[in-house]
């Protein structure tokens, strides 16, 4: 099981402050949209120069020009990047065409998706390599996000799948009992007094729930 931190921060100064005390206990560096959007795609070799090591997620949410979009990503260093579930069927296939012709992958985010069916049934038909399970607390409850992690499973076995949103030390229970591939947090860790000792436990939790 993977620990992805996503760190939404503006500057990359932040990230690697961040970065420096954390990323012993992280698989997957997850670089947001704040960073993306002031400092741009640019960083993405940056932090991936830094850490040769970890997989690199631009988290893009694309919606629309998929292949050029996703292209300008993995030009930049990005191993993985993220599309909307949201998206059309086209825009989907051209960013999973992208990842193709360049050797990387996927990650279609669901964040915002209600027809979670019929979304399934076209995902399970593109065969992404990932799908995040994303949600807001504001949004779904804890039973919600389960129940979701199980549809996908369900409807698409050959994707890893991906879990975010609120995530934290108490909630993680119920999620790992789900057996998800990655486990994706963000503020539990950024926001800690100790984001160290923080991404420590996280990681020791996982670790455990595989024993």
């Amino acid at each position: 099981m993977k620990l992805q931190l996503s760190c939404d921060l503006p500057s990359l100064e932040d990230v690697f402050e961040l970065l420096e005390q954390t990323a012993q206990y992280v698989d997957i560096i997850e670089l947001g949209t704040p960073l993306v959007f002031n400092a741009g795609l640019r960083n993405l070799a940056v932090v991936k120069g830094r850490f040769p090591d970890k997989t690199v997620l631009a988290d893009l949410k694309i919606m629309d020009g998929g292949y050029q979009n996703a292209e300008l990503a993995f030009a930049a260093g990005a191993d993985i990047v993220t599309a909307l579930a949201l998206a059309s069927a086209g825009t989907l296939q051209q960013v999973l065409q992208c990842a193709r012709d360049h050797g990387r992958k996927v990650m279609v985010d669901m964040l915002g998706t209600e027809e979670i069916p019929n979304r399934l049934d076209l995902l399970a038909s593109l065969r992404p390599h990932y799908i995040c399970v994303h949600t807001s607390v504001d949004q779904r409850s804890q039973e919600d996000l389960v129940a979701t992690l199980r549809a996908v499973r369900e409807s698409a076995p050959e994707a890893e799948v991906a879990v975010a949103g609120g995530i934290n030390l108490d909630n993680l229970a119920a999620l790992l009992q789900e057996g998800p591939d990655i486990v994706v947090v963000g503020r539990a860790v950024a926001d800690a007094p100790h984001p160290e000792a923080a991404a420590r436990r996280f990681r020791e939790r996982l670790d455990h729930s595989r024993d």
